[in-house]
């Protein structure tokens, strides 16, 4: 799944049958709640069209990009609109020492840098050890860099916002003016 934060849209990569590539789906929330189950929704799913591509199982949205898809070894640019996947580049990892086969198996959009990380799985290290890796990538040359080895198999990861949340801004206000209020009432006193 990939949430594009602006449009809060949320979108979904599935397999539909008899289709040989997997597709673009939008979710939304439905309002409608679970029977017996309360605070509960119901999640629907609008089909936006094939992906044209088999093999892709990872999506990430960039703002200013939009959606970016991998089949572990390639980029894709995929269209919010009909589900469409084309070829931005083909990636060149950029292996440690011990070498290793490692496809792409997950993707975070990395708002500091404006690339995109990549978690691999499985990969292939000396004496045929798997290693899990994580790797920096540039979408417009397909170069990813190598960060670590020996995370746990990350499947697939997530960005973490580090901009504070509104709330944090109004919580640190409120306590300034109370301060401010304290200290006025020990002047006054």
């Amino acid at each position: 799944m990939a949430l594009d934060s602006v449009t809060t849209t949320l979108y979904g990569i599935g397999t539909v049958p008899a289709h040989t590539s997997p597709a673009l789906f939008r979710m939304s929330d439905s309002g409608v709640p679970i029977s017996g189950f309360p605070n509960s929704t119901t999640i629907s799913f609008a089909y936006l069209g094939d992906l044209g591509v088999s093999g892709i199982s990872t999506m990430e949205y960039a703002p200013g990009v939009g959606l970016v898809a991998t089949d572990g070894y390639k980029l894709y640019k995929v269209s919010e609109a009909d589900g469409q996947a084309t070829m931005l580049t083909s990636l060149a990892l950029v292996l440690p020492p011990s070498g290793g086969i490692t496809p792409i198996t997950g993707l975070a959009y990395d708002p500091d840098s404006g690339n995109l990380v990549g978690s691999s799985m499985d990969g292939v290290g000396i004496g045929g050890v798997g290693v899990a890796r994580l790797y920096n990538i540039n979408w417009t040359t397909g170069l990813a860099t190598w960060l670590n080895s020996a995370p746990p198999n990350l499947n697939s990861i997530a960005t973490v916002n580090n901009t504070p949340e509104p709330a944090t801004f109004a919580l640190m206000g409120m306590a300034i003016m109370s301060l401010r209020i304290a200290l006025r009432g020990k002047k006054k006193g």
